[in-house]
């Protein structure tokens, strides 16, 4: 019942967003401003590179495995039956799943991609390009938001080249389905309609505001960590001392919550539409059990485990192979300090400008630091670490644009002596000439500080998969399982540890121990297949299945080879076994 709520939800999310984005497009236009004819050019350059650097050289490999296989399998299941569930047993693309549970990741993302699999086909090829999509989005969002915040087309062009390479994007845009990545992308549109909100603040933009922080909160559990971050930044908002802000503020908004219907009408559609995923990460911290190694997934042992390597992940000490695919650019570090000092000095008209990623920085950082798998070292899940990459860019981009001040405008000095906000203002302060000189010093900087750093990076970015320290076995497999799941008749069963693979070649597929222990109700529901299949695939392969589940059905059950990884040694590699013995 709860996939069908989730279902229900999320598509009230998504039309009120694109409503809401609609009716204040106005209002979003006001707060970008004019924006210069080059920062636009820039901007589509960045994409155009973007995209045809990733299609070109990034070699698209699943990374999450088998994570990224159960979100493309609730995608189908949600497409077909409305249930963002995941399957345990159900037939070849899912048109029939007998068999669903709530899976422990939110399923905003596996339901885009279902809208993906419903225009363009249920597929890899799909998952690959939503994946790249989410990518050249953030590139796009971060753009107008970083334009938002500053008011400076240069600053966003700026910061936006920061963004665009850092060599993690490229990374987790060429993989199947990874939440982190989605998570990022809408968490950048979720600030940006903040930042609307709090600048017009009427009913059209709180609405924007409500229905993208809806939507973000249903693709990572930590996206609640959000709701701390807007609230701080709406208390200290405003150009008085914070403890004027904080007060009048929380007048503003006692006032609203009094005499505004449309505030507590959209407040009340707000928690309704979320109530769902509130009561899903209920029951996730209830019964926290999976992955962990200690009696929580946070703990202060955890913290001082984690925040070591994740320091030293921003000064690039893991920008080698064998650390894949943990790399950061240290320069961006280097000029994201560069930008904080630099705003620090500016003057207090930048409050927002400073503590947006500043918050959004310190708030996920910590939060990893104490997560038992935060360490950016922690295999595969230096992932985590995408949610930083906006915060760092916005800083590196200041960065960039105070060394290009230092260098192009003498008078830098004393505007900031005088405390002026030369951010804001430029033109207040500095000569045409002076402008043209500073916009030449900063494509040089940005030449020098961002892509002579991404191309001394590229080794990382462009490795083959067969080459990636976690894909060592499985690659092989999993090209072993694509290029040889035709030879599985249709109508046979296939009983697998990943199951959801097998959907989206469209073949009935089941979880493995319904083959060891089947109820009444499997047997039922499966009795019409004529032949059934064993998938000894990758997990397989590997402990602890390898030594338990895989083990036994391999002494227990008479299987005939229909394709073997290695005919010499069976065990060793992955298979496909025909079942000559199975009885139900």
């Amino acid at each position: 019942m709860l996939g069908y709520i989730f279902f229900g939800a999320l598509s009230a999310i998504l039309v009120w967003l694109a409503f809401s984005i609609y009716k204040a497009r106005n209002d979003i236009a006001k707060t970008i401003g004019n924006t210069s004819t080059a920062s636009i050019l820039a901007l589509g350059a960045l994409v155009a590179f973007f995209i045809a650097f990733s299609l070109l050289y990034v070699h698209p490999a699943e990374q999450l495995f088998f994570d990224e296989n159960i979100y493309q399998g609730i995608a189908i299941n949600i497409l077909h039956s409305g249930n963002a569930e995941w399957c345990q047993y159900g037939t070849g693309l899912l048109t029939k799943c007998y068999y669903s549970v709530i899976y422990h990741d939110p399923v905003g993302y596996p339901f885009i991609l279902s809208i993906a699999f419903y225009l363009f086909g249920i597929g890899i090829g799909t998952a690959y390009s939503t994946q790249l999509l989410m990518g050249a989005l953030s590139i796009f969002l971060f753009f107008i938001m970083s334009k938002a915040v500053y008011e400076r087309s240069d600053v966003a062009a700026t910061s936006t080249a920061a963004f665009t390479f850092i060599p993690s994007l490229y990374i987790w845009s060429r993989t199947e389905a990874v939440l982190d990545l989605p998570f990022m992308t809408f968490s950048i549109l979720a600030f940006l309609a903040f930042v609307v909100f709090i600048r017009r603040q009427n009913k059209y933009t709180f609405s924007l505001f409500l229905s993208a922080l809806a939507f973000v909160m249903y693709i990572r559990i930590e996206a609640l960590l959000l709701v701390v971050i807007f609230a701080v930044l709406y208390l200290v908002y405003g150009e008085d001392s914070a403890k004027r802000n904080v007060k009048r503020n929380i007048s503003r908004a006692l006032h609203a919550l009094d005499y505004n219907t449309w505030t507590n009408a959209l407040i009340i559609i707000f928690l309704m539409l979320v109530a769902p995923e509130l009561f899903f990460v209920a029951m996730q911290y209830a019964h926290p059990n999976y992955g962990q190694v200690g009696p929580l997934p946070f703990s202060l042992a955890d913290f001082w485990k984690n925040v070591r390597p994740n320091f030293y992940y921003l000064l690039g000490e893991y920008n080698s192979i064998n650390n894949y695919p943990a790399v950061f650019p240290q320069v961006l570090t280097f000029l994201a300090v560069i930008g904080l000092i630099y705003l620090l000095l500016v003057g207090k008209n930048l409050k927002l400008g400073l503590a947006l990623p500043g918050l959004w920085f310190l708030t996920y950082e910590l939060f990893y630091d104490f997560y038992y798998a935060g360490a950016a070292t922690y295999g595969v899940d230096s992932r985590f670490m995408l949610q930083i990459n906006p915060a760092m860019a916005l800083l590196g981009g200041i960065g960039i644009i105070a060394i290009s001040d230092a260098l192009s405008n003498y008078r830098l000095i004393r505007a900031v002596m005088l405390r002026r906000n030369m951010l804001i203002e430029p033109s207040r302060y500095v000569s045409r000439y002076r402008m043209q000189i500073a916009a030449v010093t900063i494509a040089i900087s940005v030449a020098i500080f961002l892509i002579y750093p991404f191309y001394a990076l590229l080794p990382n970015v462009t490795i083959l998969p067969s080459n990636m320290p976690q894909q060592i076995i499985v690659h092989p497999t999993q090209t072993f399982l694509y290029g040889n799941y035709s030879k599985v008749p249709a109508n046979c069963l296939v009983f697998s540890l990943t199951p959801d693979i097998w959907y989206e070649l469209n073949r009935s597929a089941a979880q493995m121990s319904f083959l060891i222990s089947p109820n009444a109700t499997f047997v039922n529901n499966t009795k019409s297949y004529t032949c059934h299949v064993l998938d000894y695939g990758y997990w397989c392969v590997v402990p602890p299945y390898h030594n338990t589940i895989c083990s036994y059905i391999l002494s227990h059950y008479d299987l005939k080879p229909i394709a073997l990884q290695y005919p010499q040694s069976p065990t060793s590699g992955a298979g496909i076994y025909m079942i000559m013995n199975y009885s139900n």
